[in-house]
């Protein structure tokens, strides 16, 4: 049913197979596969959970169960220790298999993105810049990437940046950006 494309008659299938054998790491896992397409990281965590439980060197269950915890971070109370869980695990995955080294990029944008730890973002960019397979344009792009970090992290950080101007600092007249005629009313 997955090759024919009918992915819902699969699930069926699948929760059928796991009620007759809640046993069934295979199939457990097809189902977790399919919740994380579908974006429904809650069941799919605790189906990846599962079988970690049951077989805790599954390193795909493994990198299931941290993509679902990172996809859980986007809509927790709490979000900044969310994604840390998600990114402790994806370090935890990353000790179990070093050549991932891509998944240091994902860890620098969470702490970037999600986080606004850019201490941190400056850390996982110079991690992934020495250990990934990357041609010269694309290290060169990640070096000026961490340098406008750096230059932000000078300067105050995003706070700094988002402060109103201090009294006496020009106010933007005269900045050369005029507004556009679809602008002026």
């Amino acid at each position: 049913y997955i090759k024919m494309k009918k992915r819902p008659l699969a699930m069926r299938y699948f929760k059928k197979a796991l009620k007759q054998d809640p046993s069934n790491m295979d199939v457990r896992m097809n189902i977790a596969s399919m919740l994380l397409e579908h974006l429904n990281y809650a069941e799919a965590f605790n189906h990846y959970s599962k079988v970690r439980e049951a077989e805790p060197r599954n390193i795909e269950a493994h990198e299931g169960q941290c993509d679902a915890q990172f996809g859980l971070g986007g809509s927790a109370e709490n979000k900044k220790e969310a994604f840390q869980t998600a990114i402790d695990c994806f370090l935890d995955y990353m000790l179990k298999q070093p050549k991932r080294s891509d998944l240091y990029l994902r860890i620098a944008n969470t702490y970037q993105q999600q986080m606004q730890d850019l201490d941190n973002a400056v850390k996982y960019l110079a991690l992934y810049a020495a250990n990934a397979p990357l041609s010269p344009e694309e290290k060169k792009k990640i070096a000026g990437q961490v340098a406008v970090l750096k230059d932000i992290i000078a300067s105050g950080g995003l706070k700094a940046m988002a402060a109103p101007p201090e009294e006496g600092a020009p106010s933007g007249e005269g900045d050369g950006f005029e507004p556009m005629e679809d602008d002026k009313e």
